[in-house]
């Protein structure tokens, strides 16, 4: 059937119906024939083309159709931000170490707990899925003698012991009172659990973790799906 030209006004039969017409170099009509989830892709200095979207990696799937392109989110479950808390020791626990004792700390008080990964009660995070994670950590403890000349703070776990920070608590504190911190990344897998230790060296047993508000705290999130 013909089929007038809205350029001219004169009837076109030899275009296809539902196809997208283009004006070429030399100024002559031509027509693109689209199928199904295919797009008008423009090239500098060239006619433009039909093409359907690709993507590069496997993080996303598109699927064509009459009228449709659908893109679907494939990444990992546990997305940036989906894993993360934040916990302090709400009461002072007295006499854990001093003397070489390597005590598990124990932040019995959330603030928040995205994801559920974190224990209260034993003090021990879970890791939820293969992954990048970042933790830190801070202990303020007191009841120091001078004696107690060595320190070391330390996360633990994912088969590895990860970051630490050694010290003289008893010279570089006051008042019998000193405050140590560490951090860092690991990668982890699902399952694997990281947990915080404090050594006081040298002395007697009479060193206790402080509580003062979220002082003594310790938290991570998942960096990288």
């Amino acid at each position: 059937m013909a089929k007038q030209n809205l350029v001219n006004n004169r009837p076109d039969k030899d275009r296809t119906e539902d196809s997208v017409m283009v004006y070429g170099a030399s100024g002559v009509l031509s027509e693109i024939a689209l199928d199904d989830g295919e797009l008008i892709i423009g090239s500098t200095g060239n006619a433009p083309s039909a093409s359907t979207l690709a993507s590069s990696g496997s993080t996303i799937t598109i699927t064509d159709g009459a009228g449709t392109i659908d893109l679907a989110d494939n990444s990992p479950s546990q997305a940036l931000g989906d894993s993360g808390f934040l916990a302090y020791v709400g009461s002072t626990i007295s006499n854990v170490t001093g003397d070489n004792t390597v005590y598990d700390i124990i932040y019995n008080t959330e603030i928040y707990d995205i994801g559920s990964d974190y224990n209260t009660s034993d003090g021990v995070f879970t890791i939820p899925e293969n992954g990048t994670y970042f933790f830190s950590t801070g202990c303020k403890f007191s009841g120091l003698l001078s004696t107690h000349t060595g320190c070391q703070i330390t996360i633990s776990g994912a088969n590895q012991g990860l970051w630490g920070t050694y010290c003289n608590p008893y010279n570089s504190g006051y008042s019998g009172s000193f405050y140590i911190r560490a951090s860092g990344i690991v990668q982890a897998d699902a399952a694997d659990t990281i947990t915080t230790k404090l050594a006081v060296f040298y002395g007697t047993k009479v060193v206790d973790i402080a509580s003062y508000g979220a002082t003594s705290f310790f938290n991570g999130f998942q960096y990288l799906g």
